[in-house]
């Protein structure tokens, strides 16, 4: 038993010196091989852990518990895989002394109450103070994108992601959030707009601009005929057939452009 514990923590190390050096401001980028053959440079806990090889019960128990930090906060997976490594530590040191690991595992109870009894007694609220609910949403968005790539442009992305909360009136549905990645520019060229951004790129000779403009918005499709709705196939003898039948869809998609 207590050789398998000590296989374990040796493990645990190995994987938290691996992720600790990202941690921080001054962390280190991390170049990753994933398994389809893509190339990764990230300093996230979790998308390391994510493209970690699951070679043992450790890395699977790291990745359960970060992934859930992860999806609760969004933040903190690295920190979280230090204070573990930590504790591992500090339990392979008691091991070697003798102490039994069920006395270890109850002390560690214990801890994890007071430490919740301390937060409770530190924390506070200004949720009623606008002002200054919105200044601890900002430190706590600079302090997340310190050790994030956009860290050189941490004002800029704090307060572009603090009005982007702030406009979903309290839901925590983030999927109302549309991130767009372009390539080009700067960091600084990033901005917020409201509303619906289409990223579709003009074709050839098109338009670019126009002022007072009419827009029909429609929730279903312009093609009222079963050919295309439903997919069917029709086979023709030949050139001409084929001719007839695009000419009656132009006839029928112009009608039904008339009725809006």
């Amino acid at each position: 038993m207590v050789l398998k514990q000590l296989t374990l923590a040796q493990d645990v190390k190995r994987v938290v010196n691996f992720i600790k050096t990202s941690l921080g401001p001054r962390g280190m980028d991390k170049l990753m091989l994933t398994k389809n053959g893509d190339i990764k440079i990230t300093n996230d806990g979790a998308t390391i852990l994510k493209n970690i090889k699951k070679d043992g019960i450790v890395v699977n128990i790291l990745n359960e518990v970060c992934s859930v930090i992860d999806q609760e906060i969004g933040d903190g997976t690295t920190t979280l895989c230090c204070l573990v490594g930590e504790l591992m530590v500090e339990a392979e040191n008691l091991v070697k002394m003798n102490v039994h690991p069920q006395i270890i595992i109850q002390g560690y109870r214990l801890a994890a109450k007071e430490s919740v009894k301390t937060i409770a007694k530190n924390c506070f609220d200004n949720s009623n103070n606008l002002e200054l609910f919105c200044a601890d949403l900002l430190d706590i968005a600079r302090t997340t994108l310190n050790s994030k790539v956009v860290a050189t442009q941490k004002e800029l992305f704090a307060r572009m992601a603090l009005k982007a909360v702030l406009k979903l009136k309290g839901s925590t549905d983030l999927n109302r959030i549309n991130i767009i990645k372009k390539c080009g520019g700067s960091l600084k060229d990033s901005f917020l707009d409201d509303g619906f951004i289409l990223d579709k790129e003009l074709g050839f000779n098109q338009t670019k601009k126009i002022k007072n403009a009419k827009i029909l918005i429609v929730n279903t499709s312009l093609d009222s005929d079963k050919v295309k709705i439903y997919g069917v196939k029709i086979k023709v003898k030949s050139i001409s057939n084929l001719a007839r039948i695009e000419i009656g869809e132009q006839k029928n998609f112009l009608i039904n452009a008339k009725r809006f």
